[in-house]
């Protein structure tokens, strides 16, 4: 893969604390930066945003959100990500990222959310308690 990326990252002022294991939390971050750029072999732009939830959700979470500008999935595939071994890539191992996501976010007592266009990216809403 030869392709040029652009990242950027917004982080809200203030934010609390977030209850979850750390390790967990990186590991999570990383598996969906992997997604977004497997998702743009042409290269593309990913941004990394945490801020206090919306105020339509519960009160006390963080939102981490990584977004693409790649090609987006189908209705289809947005309904399986989560399945365990659930891939859409050709080669190698797939199929383990997005769960051990979800897993990591219910275990932390939080939730993941999936948006997509075909053709236009994804974003993947990562939304985890704040320590009170």
């Amino acid at each position: 893969m030869d392709a040029n990326f652009g990242l950027e990252l917004r982080v809200g002022s203030d934010l609390p604390l977030v209850r979850c294991d750390r390790f967990g939390l990186q590991n999570a971050v990383l598996n969906l930066l992997f997604n977004a750029r497997d998702a743009m072999p042409d290269g593309g732009f990913i941004s990394i945003d945490a801020g206090l939830a919306s105020e339509n959700s519960a009160a006390g979470q963080v939102d981490i959100r990584v977004a693409d500008n790649g090609i987006g999935m189908t209705s289809e595939t947005m309904v399986c990500a989560f399945d365990p071994f659930f891939t859409t890539k050709s080669e190698g191992l797939g199929g383990v990222g997005l769960p051990m996501v979800k897993h990591f976010a219910e275990q932390s007592g939080g939730s993941i959310d999936i948006q997509s266009t075909l053709g236009a990216g994804t974003t993947v809403t990562l939304r985890l308690p704040a320590m009170r």
